[in-house]
């Protein structure tokens, strides 16, 4: 019997109970062991993890699919209680499948108790499929950080559920386990030289998870790790015990201020000691492994005020200096546009700088075209544009090149044909960035258009053309190509340079201070890259930095949108368009302008690239894209045309002129739906997003564009935030130990020291302040408790002299985590580094 409960929204947390303990004798058999779905590397919103627990091999559906095809990925579960794990069974589609697993990425499943896994059995679909794993690998452990190897083996790609035996004894004796990570290393569909999504389709774990025989089996595996770790350490010579005894001492002496607090209980001292680090910026490491939570704001204009229509394909710039955001042109689902807008960022409001354009000298109204701005000489260079294949001839597919001056309000047509100057052909969706440092701006990429009359003269075949990596000298007005179209992959040495592959709908960024040009993803003809180079204008380096291969990325896409801070040294991307390589969605679709996307894959996430740790961190997703129609209808049912409220569902409180200050997060608050061909802006001095805008790909109304306006901020921890913290845990301890001592001095202190380390306007905060207060009079009914905050974990309450010392210690332990690992203990456990 299988129970699958659904998970709650935002969390997988799915939970199987099957059979009974048996018994034969004294013995227990084997049995079905109980587990949760733990973590999970990556999934297909179709293909949900908990789709496992059931064994229905005749539903090619019933399966969970990794988002990327590119290991690793894995499955980590937790069994319901500590167990002897013994077998593991796969489950298949009915028949072979180029999906099936042969070689996997992970997922983590939870026991619902610690047990002894013997056995795993992997159900299949009816038939082999594509997706199917081929090679697969299978570790478990208490912990999710020490895990030991029980399974590396090969999986049939047919439709009968296989069943392995897992590793379970050491040196003839039993050990249990509490996770279970399965890692899918190969699929079948390797062997068609075209990787797909890996695919599981059911897991069942056996073994024995009786609490008399865990308890002496784990106290028997504890004592053997225990043991193996100091025959390793009586492996050291005499000159790795002189180093060992120099680290001790180092140690020592860079955490002895932090001892006064375990030894005297000096808290000024250590408050100082605090306060010097945050000074320093040492709580800065710690600071920025800490994930952003992101706070959307939508931004309504005064009921009598203008602002821009509805629109996709747009381009947006923004001068943070003078806090202004500038809007061009763009797509409204009937005709291409021409009119230039300006936002006030401070007095929230839009201004329509030009109805049109090319009345005024500037450029014709356009698409897929692209725009920089340079903050110093206020100028706005826009380039390229999209034609409909119908409107094309020799006379109009000229590559007009436009700069718009600020301070005087004129356009200037710099070139009619960059082309014809050694610049790119006509392009559109391309990229652009500006060097403020040599007054150049690069393009790259971007679909060259060209009319049938021209194919025909050039005797060409119908395959696109797509444009290299350009720069122009602002200074010269000069054109120089850097870069042609590679067809192989970016980063492949040719004639003794790297080469660039060209795309469309592919995002390129500049770094100032480290003259780097950072371009990652986009799509060329049916290929969905996730590619990430840098090209060194300096130097005229490429250097890769994936190459499309790993899997902590953003998914392979097109239409995403990304910004950089260069302070922070961070690049963010709001994803656009995915494509879900388990679907048949082999449409050409040319630009942002025309693309009229099945539901379930618009779907946007946003993520954050560490330039410094080369680490990518997923901030959060927005998964309502199957419903994305609905939420449509039912905000423009209650809107007017033109002013529809198109949020995830969720009713807009913003106020005319100001802002959505209801949101305090993304659980439960108003936040864009999914979209693409919208545009994203960056203020790097108030760190703030900007967002306008865009296509939901709505089926059934394919010319439907939006026009709301949103801001975006990433909050997290701030050192000054930290240091509060630290001092609260602290203060709160000294407080405890107050108490006992001198009641009247503990209030004064209470209301005054300790007082000053909370945040009063959170209700949180605030109820434990006060949770405080009341220990002052219950003294006798004290007993251990711990108080938590999210950031700062917990301290032990106290007021026993003897346990005064274990407390401070755990107060001790807490903070450390925030301070730099060579001023701290080893994070590693001696055993887990024992290889078993």
């Amino acid at each position: 019997m299988v129970i699958a409960r659904r998970p709650m929204a935002g969390h997988v947390n799915i939970v199987t109970e099957r059979g009974n303990d048996c018994r034969v004798g004294d013995q227990q058999m084997d049995k079905c062991l109980s587990y949760t779905i733990h973590q999970v590397s990556s999934y297909s919103p179709n293909y949900p993890p908990n789709r496992i627990l059931e064994d229905n091999p005749n539903d090619s559906n019933s399966r969970w699919s990794s988002e990327s095809t590119s290991p690793p990925q894995y499955m980590t579960l937790k069994l319901s209680r500590t167990a002897i794990v013994t077998e593991i069974l796969f489950g298949k589609h009915r028949k072979p499948h180029l999906c099936n697993v042969k070689r996997i990425k992970y997922m983590t499943l939870k026991l619902s108790r610690t047990a002894i896994v013997t056995e795993i059995l992997f159900g299949k679909h009816r038939k082999p499929h594509l997706c199917n794993v081929k090679r697969i690998k299978v570790f478990g452990g208490m912990t999710e950080e020490s895990m030991i190897e029980l399974l590396d083996d090969i999986l049939a790609n047919d439709g009968t559920p296989e069943t392995f035996t897992l590793k379970h004894r050491i040196v003839s004796n039993e050990f249990p386990c509490r996770y279970v990570r399965i890692q899918p290393l190969q699929t079948w569909s390797r062997a068609h030289h075209k990787p797909y999504n890996f695919s599981l389709w059911f897991v069942e774990l056996k073994g024995r998870d009786d609490p008399s025989l865990v308890k002496d089996c784990l106290h028997w595996f504890d004592e053997y790790r225990q043991r193996e770790a100091i025959r390793l350490c009586l492996k050291l010579n005499a000159v790795f015990l002189t180093s060992l005894r120099k680290l001790i001492n180092l140690l020592v002496n860079d955490c002895a201020e932090v001892v006064h607090l375990v030894i005297d209980g000096d808290y000024d001292s250590v408050e100082e000691l605090l306060e010097e680090v945050c000074e320093k910026r040492l709580f800065d490491a710690y600071i920025r492994r800490q994930d952003y939570r992101p706070v959307w704001r939508r931004l309504i204009p005064g009921a009598k005020s203008v602002r821009p229509g509805m629109r996709g394909g747009h381009q947006m710039c923004i001068d943070s200096l003078s806090q202004l955001i500038y809007l061009f042109g763009g797509w409204d689902g009937t005709q291409d546009l021409a009119d230039l807008w300006s936002y006030d960022i401070a007095g929230h409001e839009w201004t329509r700088i030009s109805k049109d354009t090319f009345i005024e000298g500037g450029p014709s109204a356009r698409s897929c075209h692209k725009m920089c701005l340079d903050p110093i000489r206020k100028k706005i260079y826009t380039l390229g544009r999209y034609l409909d294949s119908s409107i094309r001839s020799i006379d109009n597919l000229k590559s007009d090149f436009y700069i718009y001056d600020i301070q005087t309000n004129r356009w200037t047509l710099v070139c009619a044909d960059t082309a014809s100057m050694g610049g790119p052909a006509l392009v559109f969706d391309h990229q652009m960035c500006m060097d403020l440092e040599k007054n150049s701006i690069y393009v790259f990429g971007g679909r060259v258009l060209s009319s049938s009359d021209e194919r025909m003269a050039a005797n060409c075949p119908e395959q696109p053309l797509f444009s290299g990596l350009y720069q122009y000298d602002a200074n010269t007005g000069q054109w120089r190509k850097l870069r042609d179209d590679c067809s192989a992959a970016a980063g492949v040495l040719t004639g003794g340079h790297r080469e660039i592959k060209s795309r469309i709908g592919h995002s390129m960024l500049f770094h100032q201070k480290l003259r780097l040009l950072y371009v990652f993803a986009g799509q060329r003809q049916k290929e969905y890259l996730s590619d990430f180079f840098t090209y060194n204008v300096d130097t005229d380096e490429i250097s890769v930095i994936n190459d499309g291969h790993k899997s902590e990325v953003p998914a392979a896409g097109f239409t995403q949108r990304a910004t950089i801070d260069p302070e922070s040294h961070e690049i963010h991307v709001l994803s656009g368009l995915n494509r879900d390589k388990d679907r048949d969605r082999d449409k050409d679709k040319d630009s942002d302008r025309d693309k009229s996307a099945n539901e379930e894959s618009v779907k946007n996430s946003f993520w954050v690239y560490d330039i410094l740790d080369s680490r990518w961190s997923c901030i959060y997703r927005n998964h309502n894209s199957i419903h994305v129609n609905k939420i449509i209808a039912n905000n423009i049912t209650n809107t007017t045309s033109g002013d529809c409220d198109l949020t995830t569902g969720n009713t807009s409180t913003a106020i005319a002129g100001t802002t959505d200050t209801a949101n305090d997060g993304l659980s439960g608050a108003a936040q864009p739906c999914p979209r693409f061909a919208h545009q994203l802006v960056y203020d790097h001095i108030n760190k703030c997003h900007y967002l306008f805008g865009g296509n939901p790909g709505r089926n059934q109304n394919p010319k439907l564009r939006l026009d709301d306006f949103w801001t975006l901020e990433l909050k997290r921890l701030s050192g000054k935030e930290l240091l509060r913290l630290c001092k609260r845990l602290v203060r709160e301890q000294a407080f405890r130990e107050m108490i006992d001592r001198n009641g009247s001095k503990a209030i004064q202190y209470l209301q005054n020291q300790l007082s000053q380390t909370f945040n009063h306007s959170d209700p949180e905060e605030s109820r434990l302040f006060q949770s405080l207060a009341t220990l002052i009079f219950r003294t006798n009914e004290w007993s251990p408790q711990p108080r938590m905050c999210p950031e700062m974990g917990s301290a032990t309450v106290a007021v026993e002299p003897d346990l005064n010392y274990k407390n401070r210690t755990k107060v001790f332990d807490t903070i450390v985590e925030y301070f730099p690992e060579h001023m701290t203990q080893p994070k590693a456990n001696l055993v887990d580094l024992v290889l078993i």
